[in-house]
């Protein structure tokens, strides 16, 4: 899934498209993984805004919450690191990738999730998000 960057509004109506989507497949919603970029950045903010603050507009973001109110849990669960770098630096504004899964889910955490903070020697980054990454398993 990859939301549209520069209108909230896109995304805000994307969701229940996402839902509506599931809830007309044949699927239920304790067995998908929502996988994503949701650019839940905080719009319409002017000058150098605090990490800290644009983590937390980003947290109370539409988007996110509509997940949050579907049933759906963010399978990171160490805080808050932000997943966009920019190409530029180790992380600024808040975490826009994620992994979710149904509280209900047939799938369970089974080991390792994480940002990785990864770039080459020359401080050179692959993409301008960091990876996130979840170790799932299938409920038997």
């Amino acid at each position: 899934l990859h939301l549209d960057y520069p209108s909230q509004n896109a995304r805000h109506h994307s969701i229940p498209v996402l839902l509506s989507q599931i809830n007309q497949s044949d699927n239920q919603i304790d067995n998908v993984i929502v996988i994503g970029d949701f650019n839940n950045w905080p719009e319409k903010i002017a000058g150098e805004i605090p990490v800290d603050e644009l983590i937390l507009l980003g947290q109370k973001a539409s988007e996110i919450q509509q997940m949050k109110q579907a049933g759906f849990i963010d399978t990171y669960q160490h805080g808050e690191i932000p997943s966009f770098n920019g190409f530029q630096s180790t992380g600024y504004g808040p975490k826009i990738d994620f992994v979710w899964i149904s509280s209900n889910s047939i799938y369970q955490v089974a080991g390792e999730t994480k940002i990785d903070e990864f770039h080459d020697n020359n401080g050179s980054f692959p993409s301008d998000h960091f990876p996130v990454y979840a170790d799932l398993a299938h409920i038997s």
